[in-house]
């Protein structure tokens, strides 16, 4: 199962990303490492027979869906073979033996023949083990992975924190976080981070690639701990807290928005965990700028929007992602590069919509490109040697006493 996954993996993200695919000219390349997992058929050394294999592919010969289906067959066929022709001998001798009983006068005809009744539906309940057989180890193999994954402990539990009893107001601190990925224990990517952004104000995150912007991003979401020093929201530490409950507290707009084959009206009512009004999904759309293009589909709020929302231009996508924000109502927004991937028109219809969901919430912008971040309250400058905040200010201020902003500035107008 682990080969055939690899096979249908690789197959799915080719097809997945065709439009990449062939403006690189890469299908005859696509092509060979799908017949390099599946197998070619008219290579011989992979069947069985002359110059085939037994058991194991040859030295240096990858394991492939067409050496393994050879095997499955020879190993199902010679099984059920072996076991048919076991219960075809056993019969035979039960026949030969009872006939012989009847004739001595041991037992009558009529219970003969129901002994034999009995023993070929026996016959053929055994008979269809080796497809069952089968089966079991196919299901098996397929629910190996599945198994692993639902049986995997999580690092961090995530219920049974605590739910504060006053509503959030919204102020957000770091303090001396220290943080590397799990995956990357021995690379730092923040290093004694401290921050404090008041309730109801905008602080943007500003600075090279790999400065660990997003990472800010995902552990307000608490999508990981920090290795060190801690987070608060209001004074709580987010370590504390019932992560269902905070992430409910916390929206998010990303650059490329997840967006669900579903209606445009479960997209947006996703996640909140109650019934909504269609006079509710038409308010935060109308805030969002999104209601305008809604409602010009003929199915209106009820238009399917495709796999991860293919229907639909990146611009519609980001407001629809903007409506969804909207309708949890957070106490703080988090903007990664939202606007980021749009023109210039979808661009000023998203900040538009950016604009109302910001208002009378404590919000963290990720911006790249500067121009966006000029009006927040504070803009927050990483260093990605450093590790940490090297400066924090206004955009005047930073101009006149931060290099690396400077910097950051005089590349972009280059």
């Amino acid at each position: 199962m682990q080969v055939l996954g690899a096979a249908s993996g690789h197959a799915t993200e080719a097809l997945g990303a065709m439009n990449t695919v062939r403006a690189f000219v890469a299908e005859e390349r696509v092509w060979k490492k799908y017949v390099a997992l599946c197998g070619d058929p008219e290579d011989a050394a992979q069947g069985v027979g002359p110059g085939g294999w037994w058991p194991l592919p040859p030295a240096g010969r990858p394991q492939t869906t067409l050496r393994l289906g050879h095997l499955k067959g020879l190993v199902q066929s010679g099984f059920g073979s072996l076991v048919f022709g076991g219960l075809v001998l056993a019969m035979y001798l039960s026949l030969w033996q009872g006939f012989l009983l009847v004739i001595d006068g041991k037992i009558t005809f009529g219970r003969f023949m129901a002994f034999q009744s009995y023993i070929f539906q026996i016959g053929f309940g055994v008979g269809g083990v080796a497809r069952h057989v089968s089966a079991f180890f196919e299901a098996k193999g397929a629910g190996g992975r599945v198994f692993e994954v639902i049986e995997r402990e999580p690092e961090f539990d995530l219920r049974g924190g605590a739910v504060p009893a006053k509503p959030l107001v919204g102020t957000v601190e770091f303090e001396s976080v220290d943080f590397s990925y799990p995956t990357r224990p021995d690379t730092t990517v923040l290093r004694g981070f401290t921050l404090k952004v008041p309730a109801n104000s905008t602080a943007a995150l500003v600075g090279s690639s790999g400065a660990g912007k997003t990472t800010v991003v995902s552990l307000l979401q608490r999508l990981y701990d920090v290795d060190g020093g801690s987070i608060r929201i209001d004074g709580h530490d987010l370590r504390g807290l019932d992560a269902g409950w905070l992430r409910r507290q916390v929206g998010v707009v990303q650059q490329e928005p997840s967006l669900f084959g579903m209606t445009i009206r479960e997209n947006i009512s996703y996640g909140l965990g109650r019934e909504v009004t269609d006079a509710e999904v038409a308010e935060v759309a109308t805030q969002a700028n999104a209601h305008g293009f809604i409602s010009q589909f003929p199915e209106g709020y009820s238009t399917l929007v495709g796999e991860r929302g293919i229907r639909l231009s990146g611009g519609q996508k980001q407001r629809i992602a903007i409506a969804r924000a909207l309708m949890l109502n957070p106490r703080v927004l988090l903007l990664d590069e939202a606007t980021s991937a749009l023109d210039a028109e979808s661009e000023h219809l998203v900040q538009e919509a950016l604009d109302n969901l910001m208002v009378g919430r404590t919000t963290v912008i990720v911006a790249h490109r500067l121009s966006t971040v000029r009006n927040a309250d504070q803009i927050v400058v990483l260093d990605e040697k450093e590790k940490q905040v090297v400066d924090v200010g206004s955009h005047a201020a930073l101009v006149e006493r931060c290099a690396t902003y400077r910097d950051l500035i005089e590349k972009q107008l280059q």
